[in-house]
């Protein structure tokens, strides 16, 4: 370039969108500060007489784009902003383009700023109600960016009132802005992650809509997302009715998959799986929550498909399930059966791990965490309930002596696997110590392993020191902690 300017070539705005181009892409980063440079010394130049440097809507659109692509979507507004007066002052090869537009909404979106979007996304509905040129009128992927933006931030009502816009301005004419698969499945989503109460039944009404409109114009294809989506918004809803409801659209997907000779869009996979399983768990059904995880075992077992393997996070489903109470819910299963329950399942997803050998099935300190936590729960119950006979009693210790091996077992396994669990699991474990364990040596033993393992890893937070301070006398617990007393 400054040989062309040696040389007398006047360079002109493609020569100076070369330019600006090659400095965005420098080293595979870019160096913005010498995009700025070009810019500025673009204007200069055009200012000083060189009307063939004039900046045309190629050239802001790269401009915008650069800015954009590096993280600046502040700029990029600038410059489209720019580009619109340049438009309005006679410029008409500055018309700022619906896909700039989109880009920039897009951005907004990711940086979660929804009202920067909105008036990006008004001032393009200015631009064309002023110059009536349809290069600039709102198009889908306008509206589905907008509409992302208030989902992102869990502004439902606002995005659903965005779709709400885009059906009136296509059943007006523009036939530019007909809602798809996306917009639908974005407002659906914004709905599954909202906490409205009547979150569930809109996102499947919604649903409902599709499928009709699918049936009846071969548009609007819902797949697997988007009725895992609904599923989720169901284990959010957290009632017997919603988890029936979840439970309802896996099977409504299994039978669309085989009519339609395995279409990939209606294939159940293991997150259709697991988001039912998650309804079942949020409504306190755990026997459910098992009987479809056994379900998705056999399907993959006899198919060996990948998209059916359960992953950690499933398993760990499936042993959180029997984290629940019963003393407030006399369907909930007794406490011995929960603790057999959970473990059976945490066993599995060891020999998954042993067998396989798939990150996919390797403890985590999710599974782990479910683990202790149906624990905890277990030896509560096991305290607070009543026992009336010596054989009640004596299976009552069974248990506890039971429930404190599975736990102190699953701290040996997070320290073999090398996993850090973090203060809550803790608590669990503390929990089970001080509810299954006689006030002996063995105990402060106990004690001390686990003051030594949560410490090591600073994961003492105050419901810790709480279970330590009681399971200890005053001089063991300022040996523990190093000669400080309790207070401090």
């Amino acid at each position: 370039f400054d040989l062309m300017v040696r040389e007398r070539v006047v360079p002109n705005h493609k020569t100076y969108t070369t330019l600006l181009n090659a400095w965005a892409k420098k080293d595979g980063k870019g160096d913005m500060d010498k995009v700025d440079e070009v810019y500025e010394r673009m204007k200069r130049d055009y200012e000083g007489g060189n009307k063939s440097v004039r900046p045309d809507g190629r050239f802001y659109s790269a401009l915008s784009q650069i800015y954009i692509s590096h993280g600046d979507a502040a700029r990029a507004g600038v410059i489209i902003d720019k580009m619109a007066r340049d438009y309005d002052n006679g410029i008409k090869a500055a018309v700022p383009q619906a896909h700039l537009y989109a880009d920039l909404i897009s951005a907004m979106a990711r940086a979660n700023k929804p009202y920067a979007a909105e008036e990006y996304f008004q001032n393009m509905v200015r631009a064309y109600e002023m110059s009536g040129n349809e290069r600039c009128r709102p198009n889908t992927v306008c509206y589905n960016a907008l509409i992302n933006a208030w989902a992102r931030v869990g502004e439902v009502k606002k995005a659903e009132n965005v779709y709400a816009a885009m059906t009136t301005d296509y059943n007006n004419g523009n036939v530019s802005a007909r809602p798809n698969v996306i917009t639908l499945s974005t407002v659906i989503r914004a709905w599954s992650n909202s906490k409205h109460r009547h979150a569930a039944s809109r996102a499947h009404a919604m649903l409902v809509d599709m499928e009709t409109t699918y049936e009846d114009t071969g548009r609007m294809k819902p797949n697997n997302i988007v009725y895992s989506t609904v599923m989720e918004a169901h284990a959010r809803r957290g009632t017997k009715e919603s988890a029936a409801l979840a439970f309802d659209l896996l099977q409504k997907l299994k039978s669309r998959y085989a009519a339609t000779g395995n279409d990939v869009d209606f294939k159940p996979n293991v997150w259709c799986y697991t988001k039912v399983m998650m309804a079942y768990e949020s409504s306190r059904q755990p026997q459910r929550v098992l009987d479809v995880f056994d379900e998705l075992r056999r399907v993959y077992d006899d198919t060996g498909d990948k998209d059916y393997y359960p992953g950690c996070f499933t398993y760990a489903c499936a042993i959180s399930a029997w984290s629940v109470s019963s003393l407030d819910d006399d369907a909930v299963p007794p406490p011995d059966l929960r603790i057999a329950k959970a473990n059976d399942v945490y066993g599995r997803l060891m020999t998954a791990y042993a067998q396989d050998g798939h990150e996919e099935v390797r403890p985590d300190n999710i599974a782990l965490g479910a683990l202790l936590h149906t624990c905890a729960v277990a030896a509560s119950d096991l305290t607070s309930s009543s026992t009336t006979t010596t054989t009640a009693a004596k299976d009552t210790a069974r248990t506890k002596v039971k429930t404190l091996e599975i736990a102190l077992r699953a701290l040996k396994h997070a320290n073999e696997l090398r996993l850090s669990l973090n203060h809550t699991a803790y608590e669990h474990l503390f929990r089970v110590v001080s509810l299954c364990m006689l006030n002996d040596r063995n105990r402060s033993k106990v004690v001390k392993m686990l003051w030594t393992y949560c410490t090591r890893t600073g994961n003492v937070g105050p419901v810790v020191l709480t279970y330590v301070k009681d399971l200890t006398s005053r001089d063991e617990f300022r040996a523990l902690a190093g000669g400080r007393d309790v207070e401090d």
